[in-house]
């Protein structure tokens, strides 16, 4: 993995906004690779993370495409991923209007 001063240039997404009636958002990854990638999330500044909570933290995707589970057909692996991040802070973080990055990645993906 690099550095996250390492990633200038990478376009953002999309944006969130979190108020009294949106503590918390869910978005969806997918593994583009043809191979099984681990996923990790964080929040940028780590100085604010505190004021998050984030689930999962990190896992596993299949390869693009999802594959079959052996064990068990009616269960595929899927090559996707929901990660929720939720505003655990109050008025006192000093982050209000502040910006706040969730960088989500695989170990394959140029962050």
């Amino acid at each position: 993995l690099q550095q996250p001063d390492a990633h200038d240039g990478k376009q953002l997404k999309g944006a969130l906004t979190f108020n009294d009636c949106a503590k918390s958002h869910t978005i969806t990854i997918t593994n583009d690779e043809r191979s099984w990638e681990k996923y990790y999330a964080y929040i940028l500044p780590s100085i604010v993370e505190q004021s998050f909570r984030i689930s999962p933290l990190r896992g596993h995707l299949a390869p693009r495409g999802g594959a079959s589970n052996a064990c068990d057909a009616s269960k595929p692996y899927s090559d996707s991923a929901h990660v929720t991040i939720e505003f655990i802070g109050d008025d006192h973080d000093n982050i209000v209007g502040e910006e706040v990055l969730l960088v989500v990645g695989t170990e394959a993906e140029i962050w």
